[in-house]
């Protein structure tokens, strides 16, 4: 995991002080202006929603293909990739228009959110500028570069977002700045990836050679195809809790949600960081058929993802009632504990078992992604609708929390009975158990005071968690990560 190592590490190093300014904004600005900043979260997981349909399984395309794009038979990727995205945001315009009626009908209902009613038509301008975004950020991740990207792309977002809900809180902006502006953003924001990506591509916008070839043209539309429902069963599984929030209760709560996300999201971090910088490695195994090589990438991968995530969300929950007693209004985060217990299982389930999706979107079986992913899709909306009017926030985070973990078993069985391929090993055990026994000691901290109570359980835990980990050598990869602060300490 050279490269992988490197690169997550730097990558993951990022985007925690990225969150280090999202967690003070959460602190200071957010949680004093929810009902903005629910407006945001709103219309950012609608544009996520749509992001796939726009993309038309770019993403992944620029992944699998990518390899290829040397070659003077299948060259001018990017220009395919971009065309596909201009005709999915036609093809978004066109459902809009055919469905106009039945979605007016259930966004602009009396009950319905006045801030949703004025905003709602945002979302798909702000899908278009997400999609291109992240297109980019994608496409550079084949040349095995995500810090620059990361700097350019999440880190200035969490930089510019507070100014912006706070400028609107306060009355500095209107709320019709506040959207151009964002939407701003996200322009400059692909146009310096646009720029940087040209250090390791020349661009060249032009029909790709490929189109005229009658196979290349097939496999690429129907990879592309699958990815993209994919893609969309993917969204619809993990992130329409959000929009249902803010539909089926309010923005004030879905501002509240967000936060309580937001703060468990960060155990994905180094999720993120290792799935960058491995997906284009997974995808040349998968493509070559080199099962051990994508088993031992695997185990690694997951192994350590497991102990950042019990590591972090160990964190958040041990000090998440504190966290929420010095945040302004607190009394509206009303049912966090469950909330926030629910959200933390889900990010280490999706951790540890999510590289099942990566693998069988890169073999020769990724329809079967496909199915699952539209199946359990359903299942989540149905949760939601079924517990969010029952149990408010708790019923969206458990709903989440019910389609992540079924999605990871299925994804598991399916990957198993396919390539004889699993991620746990004895070690995987250990770790869990050390996790609990860490986690059980550090309850009982308590000093009386919120921050005393952070500084002191987050020391313990790290302590009695960290250091049995590193001695016993469960994972070489975590023991060398530490080893590199070690180092430039000494």
């Amino acid at each position: 995991m050279g490269i992988i190592q490197r690169q997550s590490l730097k990558n993951t190093v990022v985007r925690f002080i990225g969150t280090a300014i999202s967690v003070l904004a959460t602190f200071f600005i957010y949680s004093k202006y929810k009902e903005i900043y629910g407006l945001y979260s709103f219309l950012m997981s609608g544009a996520l929603v749509l992001s796939p349909l726009i993309l038309m399984g770019g993403g992944s395309v620029s992944t699998k293909f990518h390899p290829q794009n040397s070659s003077r038979n299948f060259d001018h990727l990017l220009s395919w990739l971009l065309l596909l995205s201009v005709a999915g945001l036609i093809l978004v315009l066109a459902l809009s228009l055919i469905f106009q009626e039945p979605l007016a009908r259930f966004f602009l209902q009396e009950q319905t959110d006045p801030l949703i009613q004025a905003y709602i038509v945002m979302v798909i301008p702000l899908a278009f500028l997400l999609s291109i975004k992240s297109l980019l950020g994608n496409y550079i991740s084949n040349y095995k570069r995500i810090v620059v990207p990361q700097l350019l792309d999440d880190t200035t977002m969490r930089f510019v977002v507070p100014i912006l809900v706070l400028s609107a809180g306060v009355g500095w902006i209107t709320m019709d700045r506040y959207i151009t502006l964002l939407m701003l953003l996200l322009a400059i924001i692909s146009a310096l990836l646009f720029i940087y990506l040209r250090k390791f591509e020349p661009i060249q916008l032009r029909i790709p050679t490929f189109l005229k070839n009658p196979l290349q043209r097939r496999q690429i539309l129907l990879f592309g195809g699958f990815a993209l429902l994919s893609s969309f069963g993917s969204i619809l599984t993990t992130r329409i809790d959000t929009l249902m929030v803010g539909k089926m209760i309010d923005l004030t709560n879905a501002g509240a949600y967000a936060i309580l996300l937001f703060l468990t999201n960060l155990v994905l971090i180094p999720k993120q960081s290792i799935f960058m910088i491995s997906a284009p490695i997974l995808a040349r195994h998968m493509d070559h058929q080199e099962y051990e090589e994508t088993r031992t990438l695997y185990r690694s991968s997951s192994i350590i993802l497991l102990i950042a995530g019990l590591f972090i969300s160990g964190m958040i929950m041990l000090n998440i009632r504190d966290i929420i007693s010095i945040m302004p209004k607190n009394e509206e985060f009303t049912g966090f504990m469950a909330v926030s217990l629910a959200l933390c299982v889900t990010q280490v389930v999706d951790m540890t078992l999510s590289m099942n999706q990566q693998i069988l979107i890169y073999s020769k079986y990724y329809w079967v992604n496909l199915i699952l992913f539209l199946a359990l899709s359903v299942c989540n909306i149905l949760f939601n609708l079924y517990l969010i009017p029952r149990y408010g926030l708790s019923g969206a985070a458990f709903s989440t929390l019910f389609s992540v973990s079924l999605l990871g078993v299925f994804g598991l069985a399916i990957t198993y009975g396919l390539f004889r391929i699993h991620p746990f090993t004895r070690n995987t055990f250990f770790v869990i158990l050390l996790a609990g026994m860490a986690f059980y000691a550090t309850g009982f901290v308590d000093t009386g005071n919120a921050f005393g109570n952070l500084f002191a359980k987050s020391a313990l835990y790290g302590m009695l968690f960290g250091v049995p980990l590193y001695a016993l050598k469960l994972s070489q990869d975590f023991n060398r990560m530490v080893r590199i602060p070690l180092q430039w300490i000494r």
